[in-house]
């Protein structure tokens, strides 16, 4: 006789949810590895999964960060106010537009992941881990076969010119979440697959022209290594060196200008231009110092790249639409206010990170480190939709990352209705260091 009863069809209805869960995770990992922009679209569908859960399902306390709503609040506030003075007005209301579309369900998402059920959560999980596995081995696979899978996916032709930016987007996608990815192997007891991922992605990173996701993922491992150490000594260093970033990025860019580095034969080629973006950017800075050049300005700021560059030849007809570099952006379009808030977003950061596990808090400074380092050098703008999408994920991973664990999957699985509504306390601040293993 057929079970019809309420407790067979939501134990039934819950297994098929998990495999759902679980295909949509494993999707974003080769979706980020050989579908261009599309990423966006998997990042978002993923945080908007767990935003429609989270919503739907019957939860008694819901608590959303105040705090990270006013930022958000202070952002669109700014960027309208300076509309008009912006020197691109249609292009700061655009970008205003898409960052809400994004940023809006990234805060909403957030602290709705703990009011997922439990199984989901774990097959979420389980699908972004084997997903950035194959993700992984479809990037160094392209790299060793002429970025086969890329010109297949962009119906780029064998003979013709593959534009640098197709495939260095979809490495520096894959490079910031394996990060996570490789929390998400590690909370599952697999400490040497968690440890390979983003190894393998580092080495084959020398082959490419991705010097962007080198550096983050060297970061990160050194980064990994003190904070085995020292946690709450990592966690300062790592949050110093970023407000000194922040505040000094102004003359750093002219110390280096005049430091005889862009005239240094043995630096790269695209280090030594990026200083003389650096300067050129820093040089206009000062003239809307405070509240700076408005919301997207850095998309008709910069001349012909060669009427800036002693580098590059007459010929070259290249025009940047970004300075390379986080910081460097948010000073030239958001001036002192806008520095001030990126030092903000970053202790804000911190602060939510304390409420993490041990291990939520390892894996939360590594990310920071990883992703502020790439962003800092970045070929990519700021407010491209992909890399808020990838950043808003990558956050999302480490948070999910904190809150599952394997000995918990057999005790939920068959607990359809077990939604715990306890925050799993950390078993040490990075304000204390904890004694014995973390789990």
């Amino acid at each position: 006789m057929l079970d019809t009863s309420p407790q067979f069809l939501r134990r039934r209805f819950d297994q098929f949810a998990a495999i759902i869960w679980c295909f949509i995770g494993f999707a974003a990992g080769p979706v980020m590895a050989i579908a261009g922009l599309q990423m966006t679209i998997a990042a978002m569908v993923i945080i908007g999964l767990v935003l429609l859960s989270g919503l739907l399902l019957p939860q008694k306390n819901r608590h959303f960060d105040l705090v990270s709503l006013v930022g958000l609040m202070i952002f669109c506030l700014w960027g309208r106010l300076t509309q008009q003075g912006s020197l691109n007005p249609h292009e700061a209301d655009s970008l205003l537009r898409k960052c809400a579309f994004i940023l809006v369900p990234i805060w909403l998402a957030l602290p709705l992941l703990s009011s997922v059920r439990l199984s989901w959560r774990h097959a979420l999980a389980a699908g972004l881990r084997y997903g950035m596995v194959v993700g992984v081995f479809l990037i160094i696979w392209d790299v060793q076969n002429q970025m086969v899978l890329q010109r297949w996916v962009q119906h780029i032709a064998a003979d013709q010119p593959l534009g640098i930016n197709i495939f260095n987007r979809a490495m520096l996608g894959v490079a910031i979440l394996s990060i996570p990815a490789a929390g998400l192997w590690i909370r599952h007891q697999q400490q040497a697959l968690g440890i390979f991922l983003p190894l393998a992605l580092f080495a084959v990173s020398f082959q490419t022209d991705c010097q962007t996701a080198t550096l983050g993922l060297g970061v990160a491992g050194t980064v990994a290594i003190l904070a085995h150490f020292s946690p709450k000594w990592t966690w300062r260093g790592v949050m110093l060196l970023f407000a000194f970033g922040v505040t000094m990025a102004v003359p750093l860019a002219y110390g280096l200008a005049h430091s005889g580095l862009i005239e240094a034969d043995w630096l790269m080629l695209s280090a030594r231009h990026r200083i003389e973006i650096w300067s050129y950017t820093a040089s206009h800075i000062q003239d809307h110092l405070w509240w700076g050049h408005g919301l997207g300005a850095s998309e008709r700021f910069f001349p012909l790249a060669r009427e800036m560059s002693i580098l590059l030849p007459p010929q070259e007809t290249m025009q940047h639409k970004h300075p390379h570099s986080l910081v460097m952006q948010v000073w030239l379009e958001g001036g002192v206010f806008g520095a001030a808030c990126l030092l903000a977003l970053g202790y804000w950061l911190m602060i939510c990170a304390r409420r993490l596990s041990a291990f939520g808090q390892y894996l939360a400074v590594v990310t920071f480190a990883a992703v502020i380092a790439m962003m800092s050098i970045s070929s990519f703008a700021i407010w491209h939709s992909w890399l808020l999408a990838v950043v808003g994920l990558a956050v999302l991973m480490v948070k999910l990352a904190d809150q599952v664990k394997p000995v918990e999957l057999a005790r939920n699985l068959h607990s359809p209705d077990h939604r715990p509504e306890e925050i799993i306390k950390p078993a040490f601040s990075i304000e204390e260091q904890g004694k014995g293993n973390v789990s």
